[in-house]
């Protein structure tokens, strides 16, 4: 997103050379091929010019990123809520996509997280890494109500697409709320 971001304020999305396909879908405002411009850019400055020449343009071309940079939207919620079940003798969470909205190129991911049939959360996001984020903060305000910030409610979907885990594609049922 962060990269996006910065590709979108330097305006390199109409610049970016695309195929015929690409150019007919409009993508070149695509967050993920912004994003992988710039770090293209990163990688030819450091390239280039080594370490500290790709430090430099990074920090230039983010500091009002950096600037703003949300320290709560920087936890890693998956981490936190397995120190916090490993502390409380519970097992592993585990995560599976529920089910998949929109097109591809625009998708929201809904995924289920749980621990034991007492501790289920759903989430979403636009990638399945941020919706397994977002189901882990969720499942984590759960386990620890006690936290000064409280997840948004989210509504648990019936769907049972894709398991990410080894774990049985039906998780237990009941939630801890």
């Amino acid at each position: 997103k962060t990269l996006a971001g910065v590709a979108r304020r330097l305006a390199i999305g109409p610049v970016i050379r695309l195929g015929r396909g690409e150019k007919i879908r409009k993508e070149h405002n695509r967050a993920s091929l912004l994003a992988d411009v710039v770090e293209a850019i990163l990688g030819a400055v450091f390239l280039d010019g080594g370490l500290n020449a790709a430090r430099t343009v990074c920090f230039k071309l983010m500091d009002k990123e950096l600037r703003e940079l949300d320290p709560k939207k920087v936890r890693n919620y998956r981490s936190l809520l397995q120190e916090s079940a490993s502390q409380r003798a519970l097992p592993e969470p585990s995560f599976r996509l529920l089910k998949m909205e929109g097109p591809e190129h625009e998708a929201i991911f809904h995924m289920e997280g749980w621990l034991t049939q007492e501790y289920r959360a759903t989430g979403q996001g636009r990638s399945k890494k941020e919706a397994t984020q977002d189901t882990a903060r969720n499942l984590y305000f759960i386990l620890n109500p006690d936290e000064t910030e409280s997840p948004p409610p989210s509504s648990p979907s019936e769907t049972n697409e894709t398991n990410t885990t080894d774990e049985p594609q039906h998780p237990p049922q009941g939630s801890k709320t």
